[in-house]
């Protein structure tokens, strides 16, 4: 790891720690094992130029690769302002402070799109797992993250939520950073639990090397050919 990574990633964890001190005495059962900071890395548009929030179609999916270069994201702007609060593993019951929506708005959030079961994720050939702003008759309601291999659905609002198994806990969140005076957006790290060893273990085609210091965003439906629904 180059040292300005490392340098990048320690400011990073000592600002995590710092808020969540806060947060903890502010009365909030936090589990900072479930806060983990990677190398920062801005995103950018297919032409290089600097994403900036104001230029994201609301409800519309788009994707890019965090913290590893074949670890994909979805990032979402949900359009109304989403406050932090606790997120609860259905399986083991642990639960982890989401720090909500970011942007000028705080409406645009990002999560691994890996599911937490089966570790089902997008492709270039089908995204078997996307976010669905009609309801659907598997997820019985508006504005999920569903994965329609198992039957998982999940609440972007809330964290990336389970609110049907068989996931067995939350997509894990992309902690995004942004700047108000240039309206650009950085991923800087991961809350919740990740389930990236085990995507790597059973996609061992993928590499596991960290995403660079900036990771292109791309409308899901220009990655991959056909988007399932469920």
């Amino acid at each position: 790891m180059k040292r300005r990574q490392f340098l990048k990633i320690c400011t990073t964890l000592a600002t995590l720690s710092g808020l969540e001190a806060i947060r903890a005495r502010e009365g909030f059962a936090v589990q900072e094992t479930l806060a983990q900071a990677y190398p920062r890395a801005r995103l950018v548009r297919s032409d290089g130029t600097a994403l900036k929030s104001a230029t994201l179609k609301p409800h519309t999916t788009y994707l890019f690769f965090y913290p590893y270069s074949t670890t994909p994201c979805f990032l979402l702007d949900l359009g109304e302002t989403l406050k932090p609060q606790q997120v609860a593993s259905p399986e083991t019951g642990e639960t982890y402070r989401w720090p909500g929506g970011a942007g000028p708005r705080r409406s645009i959030v990002a999560y691994s799109a890996i599911c937490s079961h089966a570790f089902v994720h997008p492709d270039p050939e089908t995204a078997m797992i996307s976010y669905l702003r009609e309801p659907s008759p598997l997820a019985e309601r508006a504005e999920t993250i569903t994965c329609c291999v198992h039957g998982s659905v999940f609440d972007p609002k809330k964290g990336a939520a389970v609110l049907k198994p068989p996931a067995p806990f939350p997509l894990a969140a992309i902690q995004l950073e942004w700047d108000a005076k240039s309206d650009q957006l950085a991923a800087v790290g991961v809350r919740g639990k990740p389930v990236f060893h085990e995507f790597f273990k059973s996609f061992p085609k993928n590499e596991e090397t960290h995403a660079s210091e900036q990771t292109n965003v791309v409308e899901l439906q220009h990655y991959t050919k056909l988007i399932i629904t469920c």
